[in-house]
């Protein structure tokens, strides 16, 4: 019981938050838009699932295929269940 008032009073959890640049106010780690000023934190890259990019001249091994074949399915499964 003393731990979780604890955690109530200390705030949340030093990871959970990051400062805006413009204000230097603490805002939630998950914001996109800083409450206090309205600044944009930037976007953080976009992990694709899509297989890296066979190149002209490489050769193609069956674990190529399979690897690909693989992601393709993973895709296929996230996408349509």
């Amino acid at each position: 019981m003393i731990g979780f008032l604890i955690v109530l009073i200390a705030g949340p959890a030093s990871g959970s938050v990051k400062k805006c640049p413009k204000c230097a106010e603490e805002v939630k780690a998950e914001a996109q838009v800083c409450r206090f000023c309205k600044y944009e934190f930037p976007q953080d890259p976009v992990k694709s699932d899509a297989p890296e990019p066979i190149h002209i001249g490489e050769k193609i091994t069956q674990k190529t295929v399979d690897e690909l074949w693989e992601q393709r399915e993973r895709v296929l499964r996230k996408k349509w269940g």
